[in-house]
């Protein structure tokens, strides 16, 4: 599905070569984040300096679902200012969406323990699974027993892996 996208030129004259960037832009930042529903760009020529002449302005709104996204940068060439845009829209995509993904997880899900990964590790390099606690102590463990760790043990185990 192709985001529907639209770019708007105030206060200057359109430019082919800028139009073009931006499309290309706004195409690559739908094709990272498949959840845009659509685009817009504005570039127009805000009087900053007396002296100097004026900057350009870029503001990019994108359309997710439940949220719209606004950011914008100015700078003395359009192109810069161009790319300062699309890395502040990235960015607050990068946020919102991550935020939607965790809330959509639930808390475990595809989350390794670090104690599976070390299992895992030490079980391809030695060939089997080595177990980091006896039976009894595990079911110690579950019965709500408390123990302390015993140094010596902990010692062996470092040097097993």
């Amino acid at each position: 599905m192709k985001t529907p996208q639209q770019v708007t030129f105030r206060h200057i004259p359109q430019s082919a070569a800028l139009d073009a960037k931006i499309r290309e832009k706004l195409v690559k930042l739908a094709s990272l984040y498949p959840e845009i529903l659509d685009c817009e760009a504005t570039v127009d020529k805000i009087d900053k300096h007396q002296h100097k002449g004026g900057h350009f302005r870029v503001a990019i709104g994108v359309r997710i679902p439940n949220q719209d996204l606004a950011a914008s940068s100015a700078d003395e060439d359009a192109f810069i200012a161009l790319r300062n845009a699309i890395a502040a829209a990235r960015h607050q995509l990068d946020k919102a969406i991550g935020k939607r993904r965790l809330t959509a997880q639930s808390p475990d899900a595809g989350i390794r323990h670090r104690s599976e990964a070390v299992r895992d590790t030490a079980a391809a390099e030695t060939g089997a699974a080595q177990p980091f606690m006896d039976e009894d102590q595990a079911a110690a463990l579950l019965d709500g027993e408390i123990h302390r760790a015993d140094p010596e043990r902990i010692a062996s185990s470092v040097e097993q892996y």
